[in-house]
């Protein structure tokens, strides 16, 4: 019965070595592949902040952007303002003269 007991506990350790002895390649694989992936989310954490930040600067270019188109835009609308005003003006001052003309050949035609 010593001598079953014994073997007993002599396949228990030797069990018990041969299972750490595998799991220590197990574990030191799955510490690799661990550090692997932090890698990688470290690197793709860069990756996103970098991307973050050429899309503000986008954001913000697009916005001078949009300033710039707005303020052409009132420039536009005033020069178009101008340009019938000036147009206005001028139908006016030839209605203007055409008086005169019609008024100076009235005036030409009782002085004669």
């Amino acid at each position: 019965i010593q001598v079953q007991r014994e073997d007993g506990r002599r396949q228990y350790y030797e069990s018990k070595v041969q299972a750490e002895a595998d799991a220590s390649p197990r574990d030191h694989r799955t510490a690799i592949i661990v550090d692997m992936l932090k890698d990688q989310v470290e690197e793709l954490n860069d990756k996103n902040a970098d991307l973050e930040a050429e899309l503000e600067a986008v954001k913000y270019e697009l916005e001078a952007k949009d300033e710039e188109i707005n303020q052409l835009n009132e420039q536009l609308s005033n020069m178009e303002t101008s340009l019938l005003t000036a147009q206005q003006s001028k139908k006016q001052a030839k209605t203007y003269d055409t008086m005169l003309k019609r008024m100076d050949y009235e005036m030409e035609r009782l002085l004669n």
